[in-house]
């Protein structure tokens, strides 16, 4: 007679089950209360007319309250229906205790436990194929003390673990796909690397690229560059990824010091001294972006 929408138990479970417009079952779940139902008058209860606006107002006026309940995925075999979510909530309809997710390929994509709506606990998450992404603890819904990431492939190896604190995670540590490291340091929210950290090179022996102080990801306050081969490129001072300020540069063949001196926007810049690849001193004075400044003295007449 129609397309079912609800469906109540007698019994003292209060199990009820809702469906989709199309007849397939949406939700069953045990109903802490409801305002709309008397359970020990009902049995069953089939929407005929108006299906569409009596589902509206249930979602719209949140009258149906659940304390556990099996979400199903819309346009699945109504016969067989895909679970969606496994869940608990608490009198405010808010989830609370144990939570999975599932893919329609029914592989596990979130596992956590909730506290009044938010994730407490640890809180796993996982690829479409199954395999594991996070591994973190979170509280109040932040992410709160050690995490972990793990890359799509056969060994699930680890691509960015750490501990999370005041929502920066601390002391973190990023791989690439060949488990060599890429950074080490502080990463904010919203990734980017800050305070103190370490980069390296992509490159067989995992070399040293960089060692010192970052701000959005670019070099900023006092930190020493390398070439591939372990010299040092740069030692100083930066501002916003370029070097300025106090710092010294050297040659990549030997390792010596090139230039030693005031920087501004990358570019020699202020006083300075430049040396030959024997560390020989060949100019000191001043610069002019990269330029070296002749200062010609008028003769005393």
């Amino acid at each position: 007679n129609g397309n079912k929408f609800l469906e109540i138990s007698k019994d003292k479970e209060n199990i009820v089950k809702e469906f989709y417009l199309n007849g397939q079952v949406k939700i069953v779940g045990k109903v802490i209360d409801t305002n709309l139902f008397n359970f020990s008058k009902y049995n069953l209860i089939e929407i005929v007319d108006y299906v569409k606006l009596f589902s509206e107002k249930l979602n719209k006026y949140n009258l149906i309250t659940y304390s556990s309940g099996t979400e199903y995925f819309e346009n699945s075999n109504i016969n067989s229906p895909k679970v969606k979510c496994i869940f608990n909530r608490n009198s405010d309809n808010q989830l609370n205790g144990e939570y999975q997710e599932l893919s329609e390929l029914g592989l596990l994509t979130v596992k956590t436990v909730y506290k009044n709506g938010k994730i407490n606990g640890l809180y796993k998450s996982y690829y479409e194929n199954g395999k594991p992404h996070i591994e973190a603890n979170m509280e109040d819904g932040i992410y709160k003390g050690s995490y972990k990431e793990f890359a799509n492939n056969d060994n699930s190896s680890i691509t960015k673990e750490g501990n999370y604190i005041d929502n920066i995670l601390k002391e973190a540590i990023i791989y690439n796909a060949n488990n060599q490291k890429v950074f080490e340091g502080d990463i904010s929210s919203n990734g980017k690397y800050i305070n103190q950290g370490k980069l390296y090179y992509d490159n067989e022996s995992n070399s040293l690229k960089y060692e010192g102080g970052f701000i959005n990801s670019k070099y900023n306050g006092d930190g020493n560059l390398r070439f591939p081969n372990g010299h040092f490129c740069y030692q100083g001072d930066w501002t916003n990824g370029r070097r300025s300020g106090q710092g010294s540069s050297y040659y990549e063949s030997t390792g010596t010091m090139e230039y030693l001196g005031d920087w501004l926007n990358d570019e020699k810049h202020g006083s300075g001294t430049l040396f030959n690849e024997n560390g020989e001193q060949v100019w000191t004075g001043s610069f002019h972006y990269n330029e070296i400044q002749i200062i010609e003295q008028e003769s005393l007449s």
